[in-house]
């Protein structure tokens, strides 16, 4: 998912944080991971110089993600189906 791999999977929010620091190819996971945590948009955009409108929709797609965790197609309400379309989120996920 957005959220990352294993090694996304064990960072708490300090060590998300400091990872985005520096360039690499999985920031954009740390920044999910970060998020998850409680991470601000201003902590993120005051790390990263990323533009606040483009951390505020990575955000919703983060959010969206969480509250999908342990859903399965069944159980999902169509309102929540078509939010997640209308993010982006694949059927995958």
């Amino acid at each position: 998912g957005l959220l990352g791999g294993e090694d996304e999977a064990k960072l708490d929010k300090q060590a998300a944080l400091k990872a985005i620091e520096k360039l690499n190819p999985f920031r954009m996971f740390q920044i999910a991971r970060a998020m998850q945590l409680g991470a601000s948009i201003d902590e993120v955009a005051n790390i990263t110089s990323y533009d606040h409108w483009f951390l505020n929709e990575f955000k919703k797609i983060v959010d969206a993600e969480n509250d999908l965790k342990g859903e399965t197609i069944e159980s999902i309400s169509p309102d929540a189906l078509r939010e997640a379309k209308r993010l982006g989120l694949s059927d995958i996920r």
